[in-house]
């Protein structure tokens, strides 16, 4: 029992005041003195009897009416075992609906959202006029409530009714969350004295992917912190107990950026759930099918399929994955999809002082940018250093690295070019010469890109040499292949013996909170063999690289071996390095991420070439204004937030693709198993789920669910009614005076017995 204003329970207290009251006005007898008369005695001794019963009896029921008043001021209230949402009180009530795509399941020909819906109205039915309703959704987080309250009713029934499966979603106890904060709020109660009865009721299919176990502990102390008489909790399963379904789980591919020549490697994982399934699964690229495969699998048997193949055009290229025969209980986990890139040849400027020297032929290109050629992942321009400064920013922007190689004396013009060059995303590297020009390489503008200050030439002495720190190097994208193929011990540079040595150095000093270390020499002094910028990522999306050996020829392989810098061209080091590298300040780590789950933002990195006012995307679920994405003038990024729907997009900019990604639903939403109800009922209380199906009535168990205190004043009022009505009664009746009749004359001695008798009554 619980009272709403228990202070006044000291009125109690008061009970004592009729028996002061009798004690104070009690008439004593008049003792007179008249002949003993047995008779009279003993009437006079059985009259006093009957008068203190009469005075008891009006003492208690006076006692009994203050306190009746006392308890009724106070309100107090009983919980019920029912609950009577039908009742006239206003109810402040949230109702969290479902909407993940694993509520498409079909079972009595309807999907489970509809089976929801079909009870979200139900219920919605049951609350008073002038209730506070909210209607949430697991497609987003936060709510609020639905206004004007006299209207919430309708448009409720129009939300429940509108809802729909969304490819985006959150768990339900996230809207829990929003639920609980919003049921906190004190001025639900504004205007009255007493508590609106607060309902949470959750219409889902109790499937592992609708409830994070994790923030369990949070939501039970939100629901703590509501004042009584706290929250009322229902979970309404729409669920299937033993579902059946044939699903493509998952897709993956080995890579998302491939070169011409490599094979594109495919992994679908098919999930069979509840029965056995014979049928088949089909991949096609661009439309075309290139595989089909047979797969039988038995209940709860799973099977990852790979399908492969190679000689693939330059380009994005999209994939659907897809079952031969569509299963009639949850069609969207039959079809998968997934984008990959193939690179075509990449513009990279190489700019020098000068071209290599060969005494038997004219001049060539130095052999950094041959290197990168001989992949045929790059298309190679070398530029002399006074025509490279001359070069536009939009003729700049045309290439995704530029390469400084051997430059003594870079222009603050070519600096200043470079700047914005990297600032606009493009990649630089710098690889020292044997003979730079330090100031040109520590003015302001140089510094701005540089990750490290020019020091000393170091020259080993005869027979010594430094390798690279593999086994302390840190994790970097671009040492990520170098440290799978020395893991394998699978290429020469590698392999005992073999690994590229160092002669000679340049010793540089790393800027403070500007430079990041890739990897160093194998010294006690950690001397950097590899250095990288660190830019503020939000403002310069480009990236610089430097080098502290030469990469030329004439430094590699000198005519006198006694200046030799390093021995990298005696193995496939070189290329292999400077591709990598190149490849790194290009993009190719990332641009290689085209695969996405929905409800992500998709990045796309713009190249300076591609960079238009508007675009156009294509995909499931555009159309007219939502299709066009715009850009500001010096964005480098686009995040698009419109594609929604699971499928293949493209981006277009004037007409040619820009660039391609997927959406895929979340691999969680295709597993069906049940979250126990002990997990759900910790939080919203015992018997808080309730299996739709198996409820001939919703209502009829809900109210067999609640409680709710009841209110005992009027019960009281009543009380205190019927003890005015016999106290009076019996007060009238116990003190009626007859009426006086003419009697004979009495002797004196008669009349002082009478008075006697009468003195005893007040």
């Amino acid at each position: 029992m619980t009272f709403i204003h228990p202070l006044l329970l000291g009125g109690l207290l008061l009970v004592g005041i009729p028996v002061l009251i009798h004690l104070v006005m009690r008439q004593k007898p008049k003792r007179l003195m008249f002949p003993a008369v047995r008779f009279l005695l003993q009437r006079q001794h059985s009259n006093r009897r009957r008068l203190q019963l009469r005075h008891i009896i009006l003492l208690t029921l006076r006692m009994l009416l203050i306190a009746a008043i006392c308890l009724a001021l106070a309100r107090p209230r009983v919980l019920s075992e029912r609950l009577n949402i039908g009742a006239d009180q206003p109810v402040a009530a949230v109702m969290i609906f479902d909407t993940s795509f694993s509520m498409g399941y079909v079972a009595g020909g309807k999907t489970r959202l509809e089976a929801a819906i079909e009870q979200g109205l139900n219920v919605l039915k049951t609350f008073p006029d002038g209730s506070r309703i909210a209607v949430l959704d697991t497609s987003e987080q936060g709510g609020e409530w639905l206004a004007p309250i006299g209207s919430a009713k309708e448009l409720a029934r129009e939300k429940i009714a509108g809802l729909d499966l969304k490819p985006v979603g959150f768990p339900v106890t996230s809207q829990l969350s929003t639920a609980l904060e919003m049921l906190s709020r004190q001025h639900l109660n504004a205007g009255s004295e007493e508590a609106v009865p607060r309902f949470i009721y959750v219409f889902s299919d109790r499937t592992e992917a609708c409830w994070d176990v994790g923030s369990v502990e949070s939501l039970k102390r939100i629901r703590d912190q509501i004042p009584s008489p706290g929250v009322q909790a229902a979970f309404i399963d729409v669920g299937v107990d033993s579902p059946a379904d044939l699903a493509i789980a998952d897709l993956r591919l080995e890579r998302q950026a491939i070169s011409p020549h490599e094979h594109m490697v495919l992994e679908a994982t098919i999930a069979a759930t509840g029965e056995a399934f014979d049928t088949h699964v089909e991949c096609l690229v661009d439309g075309d099918p290139i595989d089909q495969r047979p797969i039988r699998l038995g209940p709860g048997q799973s099977e990852v399929m790979r399908f492969e193949r190679g000689k693939w055009t330059p380009g994005y290229h999209q994939v659907v994955v897809k079952l031969g025969t569509s299963d009639a209980a949850l069609p969207f986990n039959d079809i998968r999809y997934a984008t990959f890139s193939v690179s075509g040849s990449r513009k990279v400027l190489v700019v020098t002082d000068r071209r290599s020297e060969d005494k038997y032929k004219d001049p060539q290109d130095p052999i950094f940018a041959i290197a990168l050629r001989s992949g045929r992942a790059f298309d190679c321009d070398v530029k002399l250093t006074p025509e490279a400064a001359r070069l536009s920013p939009k003729e700049l922007g045309a290439y995704r690295a530029v390469c400084l190689v051997n430059v003594a004396s870079p222009s603050e013009e070519l600096w200043e070019s470079l700047k914005q060059y990297v600032d606009q995303g493009g990649g630089l590297a710098i690889i020292p010469g044997p003979d730079p020009d330090r100031s040109a390489y520590e003015n302001d503008k140089a510094l701005a890109l540089m990750p490290a200050r020019w020091g000393k030439l170091v020259s080993l002495p005869r027979g010594s040499s430094l390798k690279w720190n593999w086994a302390e190097a840190k994790k970097h994208p671009l040492l990520a292949p170098f440290q799978e193929w020395r893991a394998k011990n699978n290429v020469d540079f590698f392999q005992l013996g073999l690994e590229p040595r160092v002669f000679r150095y340049w010793k540089v000093e790393p800027r403070k909170g500007a430079a990041d270390d890739v990897i160093s020499y194998d010294s006690k002094e950690d001397i950097p063999a590899l250095l990288e910028s660190r830019f503020d990522r939000k403002q310069i999306r480009g990236r610089v690289l430097l080098f502290t050996t030469a990469l030329d020829l004439a430094e590699m392989h000198p005519e006198d071996h006694s200046k030799q810098w390093n021995d990298y061209l005696e193995t496939s080091f070189f290329p292999v390095m400077p591709q990598r590298a190149v490849g790194y300040l290009a993009g190719d780590t990332e641009d290689a991420n085209v695969n996405f789950l929905c409800g992500q933002s998709v990045p796309v990195v713009l190249a300076a070439n591609v960079r238009f006012p508007s675009y156009t995307i294509i995909g499931p679920g555009l159309k007219g204004q939502e299709a066009i994405v715009n850009r500001a003038e010096k964005q480098v990024e686009l995040n698009i937030t419109q594609a929604i729907q699971p499928g293949n997009y493209k981006l277009l900019g004037k007409e040619a693709v820009i660039s391609a990604f997927t959406l895929n639903v979340p691999p969680e939403e295709n597993r069906l198993t049940r979250v126990p109800t002990e997990q759900i009922e910790s939080l919203l209380g015992e018997g808080a789920v309730i299996n739709a199906d198996q409820k001939s009535d919703l209502s009829e168990a809900l109210q067999n669910h609640w409680s709710q205190p009841v209110e005992l004043l009027p019960t009281l009022m009543i009380l205190l009614l019927l003890l005015l009505a016999v106290e009076n009664l019996l007060a009238n009746k116990f003190y009626r005076r007859e009426p006086e009749s003419k009697e004979p004359a009495v002797s004196a001695q008669t009349s002082e017995v009478k008075e006697t008798i009468s003195g005893a009554v007040p």
